[in-house]
């Protein structure tokens, strides 16, 4: 066994095309999340200036940090309005500027008092200002808002159980009442003012999801489907021992490999949203971070930075046991189209059924999906199919290790 797994490892080392763009995606895992964070928007500003918001505001509540930021808005506004009345070019916009001062409180006679320095804190315009302080504003009112949020959850439950769709028996209702004794829990949960945005860093997005299949695909031709140019190939897999070897090599050898670009680009992930944004307080509910706002559960973030990598890992094991079994039994361009229309179909049905389709259940049963923790521990943890009610959590499990035990099976049987 010993002897196939090197042999499959030297026949991997040779091919150039494998390690050139192996090279590619591991540097791009690494230098991804720092373009994340360090790259402006199209306002100019980076999620590093956005969290001075948060870092100016250690300990705050929300209430606290709404006030602040909105007296900083308002600050802001005298600014702009003294900048129009210096800079204006005709009346109206002095008028405009002379407005916006009246509505504050201020009158002509209080115009030589004010003063536009120090205006500015975590920007450096106030085009940058005036994103920065709506970004943390935004923050505050959410967490304000939180108790509005499960309240509401609450009544909507109430008012479909009193209605006719409730003595019909109707699936909406008891999804609904379902719902509502998930967030049940949740009563009386304080939001704090934390910073979001290392943890979110941290957790990866749709790009970093790409980047784990653009490898899982490279390796399953890279190591599948690179034996079928030679000749001695049909010889190998004509012997029952030989095959069986050289498969369980091959399998051994791509998910070692998997393993390491997924640790590699996990650990950049997690440096640069800890270096660089910083994760906070770990014991907070997942409910700070805005990804995560409508989560049905009381998971703190840390428990989040822990589980929502490995589900990843399980999803991106079951894209690389699809790749591979088209792999292995296909060559040459039809492995490619065989894979692309996998992948096509996944991010198809993720994409294309709507909320509202009684085929939405399928939405999230596909690889794509799997590779989305935010969908597990998010706002879909409810499903619907007929009068099955299913908990997202077993769903997940069953339908993962159902997929992983049909696949190692069918992969024998290629």
């Amino acid at each position: 066994m010993r002897t196939v797994l090197w042999a499959e490892a030297r026949k991997l080392r040779q091919n150039t095309t494998f390690l050139l763009f192996g090279a590619l995606l591991l540097l791009s895992a690494a230098l991804y999340p720092f373009g994340r964070a360090l790259a402006p928007d199209a306002n100019g500003v980076s999620l590093v200036q956005k969290q001075a918001v948060f870092a100016a505001c250690p300990g705050a509540t929300p209430a606290e940090a709404a006030a602040d930021l909105t007296a900083r808005q308002d600050a802001l506004d005298v600014s702009i309005a003294l900048l129009m009345l210096q800079q204006a070019p005709n009346q109206t916009v002095r008028d405009t500027a002379l407005r916006m001062l009246a509505d504050r409180g201020y009158t002509a006679d209080d115009l030589p008092a004010l003063r536009e320095a120090g205006a500015l804190r975590f920007g450096a315009s106030i085009a940058q200002e005036r994103v920065i302080l709506q970004e943390g504003l935004a923050q505050a009112e959410r967490a304000l808002a939180y108790p509005d949020y499960l309240q509401q959850i609450a009544e909507r439950a109430d008012q479909l159980g009193q209605s006719i769709f409730a003595r019909s028996g109707g699936l909406d209702v008891r999804i609904a009442q379902r719902t509502a004794a998930q967030y049940a829990a949740l009563d009386g949960l304080s939001i704090p003012y934390a910073a979001p945005y290392g943890a979110e860093i941290a957790l990866g997005d749709g790009v970093t999801d790409g980047l784990l299949l653009l490898f899982a695909f490279l390796l399953a031709m890279a190591v599948f489907a690179q034996d079928r140019p030679y000749s001695g190939a049909p010889v190998v897999r004509a012997a029952r021992c030989g095959l069986g070897r050289t498969y369980l090599a091959k399998l051994v050898l791509t998910v070692g490999l998997l393993l390491l670009f997924w640790a590699f680009s996990q650990a950049a992930q997690a440096v640069c949203g800890g270096l660089l944004l910083g994760f906070g307080d770990l014991s907070r509910c997942v409910q700070s971070l805005p990804a995560f706002y409508r989560a049905p559960g009381r998971m703190t973030v840390g428990k989040l930075l822990l589980s929502a990598p490995f589900c990843r890992l399980l999803g991106a094991l079951v894209v690389l046991a699809v790749f591979s079994v088209f792999c292995s039994a296909c060559s040459g361009a039809l492995a490619y189209g065989a894979c692309a229309a996998a992948a096509a179909l996944g991010w198809g049905l993720y994409a294309l059924i709507p909320e509202s389709s009684p085929l939405r259940l399928l939405k999230y049963l596909t690889p794509a999906a799997w590779l989305r923790p935010e969908l597990l521990f998010g706002d879909y943890l409810l499903f619907s199919f007929g009068p099955l009610l299913v908990p997202y959590t077993t769903l997940y499990g069953v339908l993962v290790a159902g997929s992983l035990a049909a696949l190692a099976a069918l992969g024998r049987l290629a």
